[in-house]
C-alpha cells in the first residue's frame, strides 16, 4: 500500500511539474515567417498533349534531376502544437521553367512549437511564369524543429510533393518528387 501512495505521489509530482513547464503561446509568439529552400529530386516528369494524346517523358520513369524551390511562409499558431498558414516562392524545374507557387501549408508539431519533430501539409497552385498555365501543388513531408532562439529557428524536413500544370495548347504537365529542405524560421 505505501508503494501505491508513493507511486501515485510521484506521478501527480511530474504531472505538475509538466503542467508548469507548458506555456501559453504569448500574443507576439503567434505570428512567424520562414525563409525555406528545398531540393528535390525527380521521380516522374511528363508532358503531355491532352488534344493529340502525345507524350513526352522527361527523365524516363527514373529518379531524375535536380529541382530548386525558395520558399516564404507565413504562419499563425493556432494552438501550441498546430501551425497553419499562407506560403508562396519560386520552383525551377530542370527543364528551365519557372513555376510561382502559392499555397496553404499546415504543421503539427508532437511536442510544442517551439522544437521537435513535425508533420506538414501543403496545399495550392502553380503559376507557371514564362507562359499562362496553372496548376495543383500538393505535398506532404515531416521533420525536425532546432530550437536556437526564442524567435529563431531551424526546420529540417523530408517530403513528397506532386505538381501539375496546363496551358491554352492543351498541354499539360506533372511533375513528383522527393524533397529535402531547411527553413529559418522567425
Amino acid at each position: 500500500m505505501k508503494r501505491i501512495v508513493i507511486l501515485i505521489a510521484m506521478l501527480l509530482l511530474c504531472s505538475t511539474a509538466m503542467a508548469q513547464d507548458q506555456k501559453p503561446i504569448s500574443k507576439e509568439r503567434r505570428f512567424s515567417f520562414s525563409v525555406g529552400y528545398k531540393v528535390g529530386f525527380e521521380m516522374t516528369s511528363y508532358l503531355k498533349n491532352t488534344s493529340t494524346g502525345i507524350k513526352y517523358d522527361m527523365n524516363n520513369g527514373s529518379v531524375g534531376p535536380i529541382y530548386h524551390f525558395v520558399s516564404l511562409d507565413f504562419n499563425y499558431a493556432i494552438t501550441p502544437k498546430w501551425e497553419v498558414g499562407l506560403a508562396t516562392g519560386l520552383n525551377e524545374t530542370h527543364a528551365g521553367v519557372v513555376m510561382l507557387p502559392i499555397y496553404a501549408n499546415a504543421q503539427y508539431f508532437f511536442n510544442d512549437r517551439t522544437r521537435g519533430w513535425f508533420v506538414s501539409g501543403d496545399l495550392g497552385t502553380n503559376i507557371n511564369v514564362d507562359m499562362p498555365s496553372l496548376g495543383l501543388l500538393t505535398s506532404v513531408g515531416g521533420g525536425y524543429r532546432l530550437y536556437i532562439a526564442d524567435k529563431f529557428k531551424m526546420d529540417f524536413s523530408l517530403g513528397y510533393m506532386y505538381s501539375t500544370s496546363s496551358d491554352d495548347k492543351n498541354w499539360r504537365s506533372r511533375q513528383s518528387a522527393i524533397q529535402l529542405g531547411v527553413a529559418l524560421v522567425f
